[in-house]
């Protein structure tokens, strides 16, 4: 008898998880049920938020799972959020430009990294279609609520199940890289995250953090980007943000002297996504002189390719058409380079989204303020904050390394002719 209730609590816990997931951390613990406190309090609003469990936990942002539920309202169908919550700044420590002096890091808090994301999104998420009507892309993760309690912020989004595209990559077994399925399925999900990409330029910014990490599977089977917390205008910028395996080489360079084109550094991001969904690979570890293997890509991009692919055996993982989409996205010169738009009238694109979608030219840059403030917000993919990498002297950047597990280094047997 107490085998079977065993049994059954195992089975209750799985399918019914605890309401709160605690950390180690006291002191994060005691954070996470302040939170939920003033959640649970929110008594101005007509719509509440159950918090059934907490979903994430990266230092002094958290993310629950919530149920929505409307005041005067009752229906059998159950809507499920996501609640961003973060911590408001102290008001000693308050700096709205993030500049402290011209000659530190630009930092910025949590909370108005998240205000530049609501920002973005709220303006990005307004698109006009041809009768007119506003709508919604459906390759973006709408905000559906915000709102301010005493002591945080708090954003809402829609609870997507399927994951993360991270998630999805790793779970694909070696062997089955190479299947028909496999491939179609992840050249479909690259086509619509080039769409989104194409949404996010259009309306004149730039995304600056593009990752497996930062798209997420819905339940219908199609992919959304999201975390638009490094998200800026598309004017020249000279901060370095991003992820240090996808960040393109001129990122790196970045300071007060020089600038760098945000649009153009997404289709680098774009290119290595695009590798690593078809190989399981990045092709290095990152782009920088120091890296071994991005100085061999530096002397013959495609001998590169060529020789790594076939030193891992997946050259048919990769057609003609999608290495030679890689190549033309991963050119170093950032001018020469491949638009988002040219990118769409690619054929390995091309076969995948309908003509209409891919004449349409790019509307002109909207002017924003160069100022506009570009930190992250909650980045699941994150190993370590920013901020201790620079303390620690790793990085001189907000450049932050990737949670990846899959082969970010080639054979160190290759060599070039």
């Amino acid at each position: 008898m107490k085998t079977l209730l065993s049994v059954l609590s195992a089975v209750r816990a799985a399918v019914d998880p605890p309401a709160v997931v605690y950390s180690k951390d006291p002191a994060v613990q005691k954070l996470v049920l302040k939170m939920m406190n003033e959640l649970r309090r929110r008594k101005t609003a007509d719509t509440h938020y159950k918090v059934k469990k907490v979903a994430a936990i990266n230092d002094h942002r958290v993310v629950f799972k919530c149920l929505k539920l409307q005041k005067g309202v009752k229906t059998g169908e159950k809507t499920w959020v996501a609640v961003k919550s973060l911590r408001l700044d102290k008001k000693e420590n308050s700096n709205p430009s993030g500049n402290s002096s011209r000659n530190k890091v630009r930092r910025r808090s949590d909370q108005r990294s998240a205000e530049v994301e609501l920002e973005v999104l709220r303006d990005m998420l307004n698109t006009v279609d041809t009768d007119g009507q506003q709508q919604q892309p459906p390759g973006i993760v709408p905000i559906l609520d915000s709102f301010y309690s005493k002591n945080f912020l708090f954003v809402v989004t829609p609870w997507i199940d399927g994951g993360d595209l991270y998630e999805r990559v790793n779970a694909v077994a070696d062997n089955e890289l190479d299947s028909k399925m496999e491939i179609e399925v992840m050249t479909n999900w690259f086509c619509q995250i080039v769409k989104s990409l194409a949404v996010v330029h259009k309306k004149g910014y730039a995304h600056r953090d593009l990752s497996p990490e930062n798209v997420l599977i819905a339940n219908d089977g199609s992919v959304k980007l999201h975390d638009f917390g490094l998200a800026c205008d598309a004017s020249r910028q000279n901060m370095v943000a991003g992820k240090l395996l996808y960040a393109a080489p001129e990122v790196f360079g970045a300071s007060l002297q020089s600038s760098y084109d945000p649009r153009a550094a997404d289709i680098w991001s774009l290119a290595i996504v695009l590798f690593i969904m078809l190989t399981k690979h990045a092709p290095m570890g990152s782009a920088q002189n120091k890296d071994p293997h991005f100085q061999m890509y530096r002397r013959g991009p495609a001998s590169f390719v060529k020789l790594l692919l076939e030193e891992l055996k997946l050259e048919r993982t990769m057609s003609k058409d999608a290495t030679d989409l890689f190549l033309k996205m991963a050119k170093e010169n950032p001018a020469e380079r491949l638009t988002i738009h040219e990118v769409l009238q690619h054929p390995f694109v091309l076969r995948r989204v309908p003509k209409s979608e891919c004449t349409e030219r790019p509307r002109k840059v909207l002017t924003r303020s160069l100022s506009m403030p570009c930190q992250g917000t909650l980045k699941r993919a994150c190993m370590d904050i920013v901020g201790n990498l620079i303390k620690e002297r790793k990085i001189n950047s907000r450049l932050t390394p990737s949670r990846h597990t899959f082969s970010s280094r080639p054979p160190l047997t290759l060599t070039l002719t």
